[in-house]
């Protein structure tokens, strides 16, 4: 028996089954179809971060409700039920003890409350290490250690643990270069164990490099489970899953699925410009060391953004070289200027540097960018090497190379993006064709058309679509999220003019990008409508009110005119107008509903609810007037 047919004759050690969640801040999932085997890595692949960072609350229990079945170790899950035997997270919040050591964080699981390291306890950790593959200092305590270093102490203990579901949460963001390299070797090490892996990542690459198993988690459900080597035989099935919003109309072509799959591989490939960086800087930190005559030399790469240093390159057989700088203690020699120089004895040498013999004098060198990534760079004599009276110039030559190749990775990474906003467009052109072509057969098919109102309409949609690419170029913060407040105040401005008043009560409320273009253009139709069809020729007075609401887990729209009313027996649902045939594809997406209300004390009122998907950050209050 192989082992892949083991694994699928054991029992799950996780099973969902038209499971849906509500978690705290309305974030939802629905029908959730999944399970996870014995010695198996389940990759969850999606686009969207806080779809998984909503499954991880679902496997926690941090919800406020749940529907379906729910299985964990063959049981049902109850509420509070405690989980942290069963479920171990890595990704999510460091779980390291700054004040005790190395071992006693690895083994923290099976020691004594006093969290005194029992006999055996080192051997134990130096078995988990040759089996793992690296090693550490085990006498230090994580506030003696690299961020790099931390991070593969975290693996240790969760190698030692070895609990039977194991959870990576966005490991590319979190894990460092060196870590991240023992990614592979941990979970073969969990898996030949027994564990189950849930590997949850937006790339591509790495769910077919390190899975058995990719489930597709977009919009809040799982789209579809797939063994990782039928999706290398035919990935177009998984492409489309991760498309997104469906167009109107069916026009798929061969070029079309090249697009996705090339759109897919994007943030793969932004990756390996940051792993063809890396190759740079360590033949810059080799050149440094032979230019200076020095010992060794360490490049600590710094993403400013999230205060953290992201890599530890150095010169070498690549074992990092001792003595290394915490990070907090790089984060704050990045803010000096010039070169900086250390001698052992003196105090700040002592501070700074964990002692070391060998080691008798340090010079670094911090490399600030106006990008998100900056570098410090360290280099290191011994006592038999005498630093030349010219090295503080070396060094600055080679901070210049330093720095042009981050910006060079940069800029790669930008191209990159640039293509999958090319490809974003591109399907957004897409939708725009669609629409006038609906508006096109609906022209056809009306006895007398009005040729100026039919390109009023489609220049108002189009607006629409433009406008919410307008609001995500003004987002300096990358968030990728779009405030309906405002983007309703600038959709009323296509309507700027009108003999008709557009007041405005809207409530703070962020979504994503792909669903902020679909209700900018319901919100669109609905206005127009009224504006169109609500009120009597010469009629004064009147109003059209646009509110919206946000309880948390539903967004709210209601667009009411105090106009003549609906006409006798009208039914939305029957309609055959191109708005309504919008409005009713979108809302499907949406999973929304609309419905149709007298107003008071006359009029209409169309209001419409759909799920709220949370967004990853809050957006900045706006301060826009509330009537326009």
């Amino acid at each position: 028996m192989t082992r892949g047919t083991q694994k699928k004759s054991r029992a799950p050690l996780l099973r969902m089954e038209n499971l849906s969640s509500l978690a705290h801040g309305g974030r939802r999932l629905q029908n959730l179809r999944f399970d996870l085997r014995p010695g198996e890595t389940h990759v969850l692949l999606g686009t969207y971060i806080y779809d998984h960072r909503n499954f991880c609350d679902l496997l926690c229990g941090d919800v406020l409700g749940l529907s379906g079945a729910y299985d964990i170790l063959g049981q049902p899950y109850k509420k509070r039920r405690r989980l942290e035997r069963e479920i171990q997270f890595i990704g999510l919040a460091p779980m390291l003890c700054p004040s005790i050591s190395v071992a006693e964080n690895i083994l923290i699981a099976s020691l004594k409350p006093r969290f005194c390291v029992k006999r055996g306890a080192l051997d134990q950790c130096t078995e988990l290490m040759r089996r793992v593959g690296v090693s550490l200092d085990l006498s230090k305590s994580p506030s003696q250690m690299s961020v790099d270093e931390c991070k593969t102490v975290e693996m240790l203990r969760l190698c030692a643990i070895a609990p039977p579901v194991a959870v990576f949460f966005d490991a590319i963001n979190y894990l460092g270069g060196e870590s991240r390299g023992l990614l592979p070797k941990v979970l073969r090490f969990l898996t030949e164990a027994g564990c189950g892996v849930i590997y949850m990542t937006s790339s591509f690459e790495e769910a077919l490099r390190l899975g058995d198993r990719i489930s597709i988690l977009d919009g809040g459900t799982i789209k579809g489970t797939f063994p990782t080597e039928e999706v290398r035989k035919n990935p177009s099935e998984i492409a489309y899953l991760l498309s997104g919003w469906e167009p109107l109309i069916e026009s798929r072509t061969e070029e079309d699925d090249l697009s996705v799959l090339q759109a897919i591989s994007n943030i793969d490939d932004i990756m390996q410009s940051d792993g063809e960086l890396k190759r740079v800087l360590e033949h810059i930190a080799g050149d440094l060391v032979k230019a200076l005559g020095a010992d060794c030399s360490v490049l600590y790469l710094v993403d400013e953004s999230r205060m953290n240093v992201v890599d530890v390159i150095s010169s070498g057989d690549g074992a990092p070289p001792l003595p290394l700088l915490p990070h907090t203690d790089v984060l704050a020699l990045l803010q000096q200027k010039g070169v900086l120089q250390f001698r052992a004895g003196e105090a700040r040498f002592e501070a700074l540097f964990s002692k070391s013999d060998a080691i008798r004098h340090i010079f670094c060198y911090p490399v600030r960018l106006d990008g998100k990534k900056n570098a410090l760079i360290q280099v290191m004599f011994s006592a038999g090497r005498v630093p030349a009276p010219q090295a503080p110039i070396y060094l600055k030559m080679y901070a210049r190379e330093v720095a042009v190749a981050i910006e060079t990775s940069r800029l790669m990474g930008n191209s990159v993006l640039l293509q999958e906003t090319h490809h974003r467009i591109k399907n957004n052109l897409q939708m725009v064709h669609n629409l006038l072509y609906l508006q096109k057969a609906d022209a056809l098919a009306a006895p007398d058309p009005n040729v100026g109102e039919i390109l009023d309409e489609a220049m108002h949609r189009i607006k629409c679509i433009a406008t919410v690419h307008a609001l995500l170029c003004k987002d300096w913060f990358g968030r990728n999220v779009v405030n309906l407040k405002t983007l309703i105040l600038e959709i009323l401005h296509i309507y700027h003019g009108l003999s008709i008043t557009l007041d405005t009560q809207l409530e703070e409320t962020s979504v994503p990008y792909d669903d902020a273009i679909s209700i900018a253009l319901v919100t669109n139709e609905l206005i127009s409508n009224c504006v169109r069809h609500a009120f009597l020729p010469g009629q004064s007075g009147c109003r059209v009110r646009i509110t919206l609401r946000n309880t948390g887990t539903m967004v709210i729209l209601s667009v009411a005119d105090n106009g003549a009313g609906l006409p006798e027996g009208f039914q939305a649902d029957a309609a055959e107008s191109v708005g309504m045939s919008i409005i009713t594809s979108i809302l499907r997406e949406l999973n929304g509903a609309l419905t149709y209300l007298p107003a008071s004390p006359h009029g209409t009122e169309a209001n419409v609810r759909f799920p709220r998907r949370a967004s990853l950050s809050p957006l900045p209050l706006d301060n826009g007037a509330a009537t326009v």
